[in-house]
């Protein structure tokens, strides 16, 4: 039951984010068109603005996601491991490290 609650919950969230944003960018709009902004600086404007949103988005720190709060710890693991290792495999160190202390490697990440 509490696991519906918190999909539920978290589904109810996404809704009004959408909801936010389109609130966001028709406030945008809105301003622009009310101050005689150019359309083709419009367009711009609201290239721009969608382009950062969805880099906001992409660069989310782990903390803002909050199903990966109730996940278990193994997992969560795990995905410290598939985010980490690209970035320690660069240095010819954590690279041999991992091939023969895999392991240990995981719960370093």
């Amino acid at each position: 039951a509490l696991f519906i609650s918190n999909i539920t919950s978290s589904m109810t969230r996404l809704n009004m984010l959408s909801g936010n944003e389109a609130a966001m960018f028709s406030a945008l709009n809105d301003y622009l068109v009310d101050k005689g902004i150019s359309r083709k600086l419009v367009v711009r404007v609201n290239r721009n603005a969608h382009f950062s949103l969805l880099e906001s988005k992409h660069n989310s720190p782990e903390t803002d996601i909050e199903l990966l709060h109730i996940i278990s710890e193994p997992l969560k693991m795990e995905i410290h491991y598939e985010v980490n290792t690209p970035i320690l495999r660069a240095h010819p160190l954590f690279r041999r490290y991992e091939i023969m202390h895999a392991a240990a490697l995981r719960k370093i990440c």
